[in-house]
């Protein structure tokens, strides 16, 4: 496991690594309920939207995928401003302020919205 995020009420935890496989886990229960798939290479990034209807992941060749919670779907997303984007994503986070807002930082020094 390379990195984990917390649901904003603590009942939910995502967790990613190097199988590029994202688990979305019950705290409660302490069990794994949904398992996501889709990425080409390890996560590195993970991070719950605002209501905690969709979690972000990234990888580390610049992969950007939404979960959702509810339904499982996945869908990929082009990183902001570069459609060959191929450098490791570091951090992904949601704006708390701005529904459907996150950062990306990068590799290459920059953070993009």
């Amino acid at each position: 496991i390379s990195c984990i995020s917390f649901s904003s009420n603590a009942l939910s935890l995502c967790s990613g690594g190097e199988d590029r496989i994202l688990r979305l886990w019950d705290c409660k229960r302490k069990e794994i309920v949904k398992v996501y798939s889709g990425h080409r290479a390890g996560i590195s990034a993970i991070a719950f939207s605002d209501r905690d209807e969709g979690v972000l992941s990234a990888s580390v060749c610049g992969d950007l995928l939404v979960h959702s919670v509810s339904s499982g779907s996945v869908t990929s997303l082009s990183a902001p401003s570069q459609a060959n984007y191929s450098q490791a994503i570091n951090a992904v986070q949601f704006s708390p302020f701005r529904k459907g807002i996150a950062a990306v930082a990068s590799e290459e020094a920059c953070v993009q919205l």
